[in-house]
């Protein structure tokens, strides 16, 4: 009786280690996958974040283009208002002087 007991005893510490092996090599596997998925997702988001980068440069580009015609004319503009501004500075005071 003692034997046979002694015997199950062995049979199952062998299925437990059967077991503990098979769930090692699972456990393993969804490491390795987890860690695969992990490395996608950090090379996704790292080309996510270049293209955005190289769009936010894009359209920076786009602005100064768009911005050096007009700052050409802005300056235009700027000059005559102030030849003008000039003119309507001698003005005002001739008028302050008729208020008095």
């Amino acid at each position: 009786m003692n034997g046979l007991l002694d015997l199950l005893q062995n049979l199952s510490e062998m299925s437990w280690q059967k077991l503990d092996a098979e769930f090692q090599k699972r456990l393993e596997k969804n490491k390795i996958a987890a860690e695969e998925q992990t490395a996608k997702r950090r090379k996704k988001r790292q080309k996510l974040k270049e293209k955005k980068l190289l769009a936010k440069k894009m359209k920076l580009e786009q602005k100064k283009q768009k911005e050096e015609p007009s700052q050409c004319q802005e300056q235009q503009t700027s000059s005559s208002e102030e030849a003008s501004g000039a003119e309507e500075e001698e003005e005002e005071p001739s008028v302050v002087i008729m208020g008095r």
